[in-house]
């Protein structure tokens, strides 16, 4: 950035740009706003006055949210300074889902405290079936995120292939949750016509433990009260864990089944 005319004191630069001092030093440190120059003498920074919109520009980023790395690029004046700024507004606006996804989770936390939500257990034999899957592994800390991935890859696959008319999707995982990475088969309900040539995965005939969580995908309470009933009848878990996504996206619900045996 260059000079023009007499250079400011670091005061005067924060009188006239409305920035504490301590802000310009932090600045200058991260490498978002360089003086002008620096007294190698006395290490006194120095700003030009047309440095004043520059300033202005860093702070309100700042304000923003935008990282300083971004800032930094943004200051060198060397990229689309249009585009860093469209993908930081993106990557915030994910962050405000997410956080507004946070608070609607703990809302409903405190409500089942209040009310006493318990969970209803049934408990059945099912057939087996072969269903349409797309397998892979995913992280156990982000699982959901790793099981809507493989879901919309399953999803474009059975719409190049004319079969959409689904009964839901769903996803089975070994009986141990917290492997590491965790095998998971996401699959539709769907039968496959013959002739058709897809992946597909059997889900097996047995017995199952389930109950159903409404609300989002924070669905460990519900686990817990499953696995409590299955221990508490004196029933062993043989897996796999299955888990139906049924309702839609403003009233989601999971139907969580556990293979039992006697």
């Amino acid at each position: 950035m260059g000079t023009s005319g007499r250079l400011l004191t670091i005061g005067e630069f924060s009188r006239r740009s409305r920035l504490p001092a301590s802000t310009l030093r932090y600045y200058h440190q991260r490498g978002l706003l360089e003086p002008a120059y620096v007294d190698p003498a006395t290490g006194y920074r120095h700003y030009s006055p047309t440095q004043l919109v520059a300033a202005s520009l860093v702070n309100e980023l700042r304000r923003a949210g935008v990282r300083p790395e971004i800032i930094a690029e943004i200051a060198d004046g060397d990229t689309d300074i249009a585009a860093l700024i469209v993908t930081e507004r993106r990557r915030i606006e994910a962050e405000m889902q997410e956080r507004v996804h946070a608070l609607a989770t703990l809302d409903r936390l405190v409500d089942r405290l209040a009310t006493g939500t318990c969970y209803l257990v049934s408990l059945d034999e099912r057939g087996g079936r072969t269903v349409p899957t797309e397998c892979g592994e995913v992280d156990s800390q982000s699982a959901s995120s790793g099981v809507q991935r493989l879901m919309v890859r399953l999803r474009r696959r059975l719409r190049a292939l004319r079969l959409t008319d689904t009964g839901g999707y769903g996803a089975m995982f070994p009986l141990d949750l917290a492997t590491d990475p965790m095998p998971v088969s996401v699959f539709a309900s769907v039968a496959v016509p013959e002739g058709v040539s897809v992946p597909t995965i059997e889900i097996p005939a047995s017995g199952y433990a389930a109950t159903d969580h409404t609300g989002d995908h924070a669905v460990g309470p519900a686990y817990e009260a499953l696995l409590d009933w299955i221990g508490g009848n004196g029933i062993r878990p043989t897996g796999p864990v299955i888990e139906e996504y049924l309702g839609d996206r403003r009233e989601p619900r999971t139907r969580i089944s556990i293979g039992v045996a006697p």
